[in-house]
C-alpha cells in the first residue's frame, strides 16, 4: 500500500479564505499583522514537495534511496522554518486576539477569527511534522522490501548460474557474501544519513568502501580527504 504526506494547509491559515469569508475580520486581522504571518507560511508551505515523501511508483532501490534523500534533506532543510512560521503565525493571532478582547470599539468577528487561526496554526507545527516523519519512516521500510526481493531475485540468478555451469565471476557477484555486503554498506551509510541529516542540506556525501576477502569497511563523510584514503587502503591491506 502506498503512502504519502497527506498534509495540507488548513484554510484557516489562508488569507484569502477571510477576505472571502468575513472582509470586516480580514481588515482587522490585517491591521494587526496576522495575515502577514500567514502569507510567510503560506510561502514556505508552498516551496515544501510533498511529493518527495509518497512511496509511489518505487519498483527499484536506486530509486527509492533518491526519494528518500530528498525526502530527509527537505527534513533538515525547510521543516524547522515551516514549523517555526506556523508558530509565528500561531503568536500573532494570540497577540491580536488579546487586542480585540481589551478594545473598547466593536471589532467584528475579529476574536473568533484570531482564535481559529491560533489553534490552527498550532495544531499545523505539530502535525506536520509528525506526519512528515512517519512518511519517511514508509520511505525506508519500502527500501527495505525492494532490497530484499533484490536480493531474492540475485540469489535465484546465481543458484541457475551455478546449475548451468556458469558460475565464475557472475556469480560470484551475486553470492550471498557479496549481497551480504552490499546490503550492510547501504544500511551504514543510511545511518549515518539519519544521525547527520543536515550534512546532505550542506555538501554531497562521499564515501568509501575497502573489501577484502573477510571483511567489508564503509567510511562515510561529507567529502573525501588524505586521511580518509589512507585509513581505507590500510584497512583493505589488513583484510586482504
Amino acid at each position: 500500500m502506498d503512502t504519502k504526506l497527506d498534509a495540507s494547509l488548513p484554510a484557516e491559515l489562508s488569507p484569502a479564505h477571510w477576505s472571502k469569508s468575513n472582509k470586516d475580520a480580514a481588515a482587522a486581522l490585517d491591521d494587526a499583522g496576522v495575515l502577514d504571518a500567514l502569507k510567510a507560511l503560506g510561502k514556505l508551505y508552498a516551496a515544501f514537495d510533498l511529493d518527495q515523501f509518497s512511496t509511489a511508483k518505487l519498483a527499484k532501490s536506486a530509486d527509492a534511496q533518491k526519494r528518500l534523500d530528498a525526502a530527509q534533506a527537505a527534513l533538515a532543510k525547510q521543516l524547522r522554518p515551516l514549523q517555526d512560521a506556523a508558530r509565528a503565525a500561531e503568536a500573532a493571532a494570540r497577540k491580536a486576539l488579546a487586542a480585540f478582547k481589551s478594545a473598547k470599539a466593536d471589532v467584528k468577528k475579529g476574536p473568533a477569527a484570531a482564535q481559529a487561526i491560533a489553534d490552527a496554526a498550532g495544531r499545523f507545527a505539530v502535525a506536520f511534522g509528525v506526519q512528515a516523519e512517519a512518511a519517511v519512516a514508509a520511505l525506508e521500510d519500502r527500501l527495505a522490501e525492494l532490497l530484499a526481493a533484490e536480493e531474492e531475485v540475485a540469489q535465484k540468478k546465481q543458484a541457475e548460474a551455478v546449475k548451468s555451469g556458469k558460475g565464475g565471476e557472475a556469480a560470484l557477484e551475486l553470492s550471498k557474501p557479496f549481497l551480504l555486503v552490499r546490503k550492510k554498506a547501504v544500511e551504514g551509510l543510511r545511518i549515518v544519513k539519519n544521525t547527520k541529516p543536515e550534512l546532505l542540506a550542506e555538501k554531497p556525501m562521499r564515501y568509501l568502501a575497502a573489501c577484502g576477502a573477510k571483511r567489508a569497511r564503509v567510511y562515510v563523510s561529507p567529502g573525501s580527504s588524505p586521511f580518509s584514503s589512507a585509513f581505507c587502503a590500510a584497512d583493505t591491506a589488513r583484510a586482504t
